[in-house]
């Protein structure tokens, strides 16, 4: 619960174009009376004016997104961001992502982090999709995780079976593989 007088304000924009693309730009500040202790410093929020909250979209009908938000300092400096592209079509579905967050001990978070990120599916045949995943560590320069999976599905039953690698780092300090098998039944409603 917050406490005392605030000013939120944002402004938000979209175009829906004739031919099915879209853009969106989204920009917002909230502004206090006095600052609120409560709040971590990659908040955002730990201050009397916050950071600048700016988010973008596109979208076309041929299956292309691309998203990015972040948290903008007084010293226009990013406390967060994150960035996603994705292209997708009957079949197929691709996308990479960025993420970056700044050190904050009030998250458990004692050094900086930025991550790429790579995932994908494919429809191999009308019941079966196999998907992949893969994540670099971009502060450590090092793999992070890789994984595949394959999944079953008909109007019945969804079964998914996965492996995931988790490469060592400073806070895990053995590699580990991971297998998963998860079994569901879909026709009940």
């Amino acid at each position: 619960h917050e406490r005392g007088r605030l000013l939120a304000a944002g402004l938000r924009w979209l175009h829906e174009a004739p031919s099915g693309w879209t853009a969106g730009l989204t920009l917002g500040r909230v502004w206090r009376d006095e600052p609120d202790s409560d709040f971590s410093r990659s908040s955002g929020l730990d201050s009397e004016a916050s950071d600048w909250l700016i988010a973008g979209g596109f979208t076309n009908p041929l299956g292309l997104s691309i998203s990015a938000r972040g948290l903008l300092d007084d010293t226009a400096q990013f406390n967060k961001a994150e960035a996603r592209a994705g292209w997708s079509n009957a079949r197929m579905d691709l996308g990479a992502t960025y993420v970056m967050l700044v050190q904050d001990p009030a998250e458990d978070r004692d050094e900086s982090q930025a991550e790429w990120g790579f995932d994908g599916t494919y429809r191999i045949t009308r019941h079966w999709t196999g998907s992949a995943e893969w994540r670099y560590d971009l502060a450590d320069q090092r793999l992070d995780r890789t994984g595949v999976g394959l999944q079953y599905r008909n109007e019945c039953v969804q079964v998914d079976f996965s492996v995931m690698r988790k490469f060592a780092s400073s806070t895990n300090l053995e590699p580990s593989t991971d297998f998963g098998l998860t079994v569901a039944l879909t026709g009940f409603g």
